[in-house]
């Protein structure tokens, strides 16, 4: 299919393997990363601290940047890689802990956060 996992980059950030992941569907030519996370996707605020945080459904690099949040659910270094990919222009942030959001991601709906080149 058209789509990939990528496991919880968010723990160990210090493999950058949203960074490898984003090479090797260059190459492989994967239109869309399914990044599985600990969260449901990218919020306003951090939702753990502020229980009315809403969940961003789609937001691009450049906005992003703007924003500048204190955490990410993804290795920052992809918000400056997606832009310049030719093949992977964006990825999705799916709850991992949820089996239904990955199913629904995998065939295609949109669940979770979208982050897309600017």
């Amino acid at each position: 299919r058209d789509r990939v996992l990528a496991p919880d980059l968010a723990t160990n950030p210090a493999l950058l393997l949203a960074t490898l992941l984003h090479h090797h569907h260059l190459v492989r030519g994967r239109p869309m990363v399914v990044m599985m996370s600990y969260v449901d996707g990218l919020y306003d605020c951090d939702p753990k601290q502020f229980p009315r945080a809403k969940l961003i459904r789609e937001i691009s690099t450049r906005e992003l940047r703007k924003k500048s949040p204190r955490t990410l659910p993804f290795d920052e270094v992809l918000i400056d890689l997606l832009p310049r990919g030719r093949l992977v222009r964006s990825f999705q942030i799916v709850n991992g802990n949820k089996p239904e959001l990955l199913l629904a991601a995998l065939a295609g709906e949109h669940v979770g956060t979208i982050v897309h080149a600017d």
